[in-house]
């Protein structure tokens, strides 16, 4: 079996505001059943995509991950819990492997230079 993998960096925030949802153990109240609160695509090339979905739900939102095959929908796994972490979709002999990660935000350690031009004397 060939497997692809790719992978998707999501914000801090956002994956802040995701887990926040997630650990509700009720549904957001200024959301219908069922709603889609937030959504990730990525798109696999060759008319693949993977969604991957915050839901709303009366016993708390979830993660719906999807694969469509032409915008028709495929594969569905089981609801999650946490975005962090490794999809996996086994589709036509391939294996498919999305990997949710946080984005790194990166400081520099060396610190600016500054120079001064004395003006003055112009």
């Amino acid at each position: 079996m060939i497997s692809i993998h790719d992978s998707v960096q999501v914000s801090k925030v956002r994956v802040r505001n995701w887990q926040k949802y997630l650990n509700m153990d009720k549904a957001v109240p200024d959301a219908g059943e069922d709603e889609i609160l937030d959504i990730i695509t990525v798109d696999l090339g060759e008319g693949l995509q993977v969604d991957i979905k915050l839901v709303n739900n009366a016993s708390g939102p979830y993660i719906d991950a999807v694969m469509f095959d032409e915008g028709n929908e495929c594969i569905t796994l089981e609801p999650v819990y946490h975005l962090i972490g490794d999809y996996c979709f086994k589709y036509k002999s391939t294996k498919y492997i999305i990997n949710v990660k946080e984005k790194i935000c990166r400081t520099s350690s060396k610190k600016k230079e500054t120079k001064l031009i004395n003006l003055s004397g112009l």
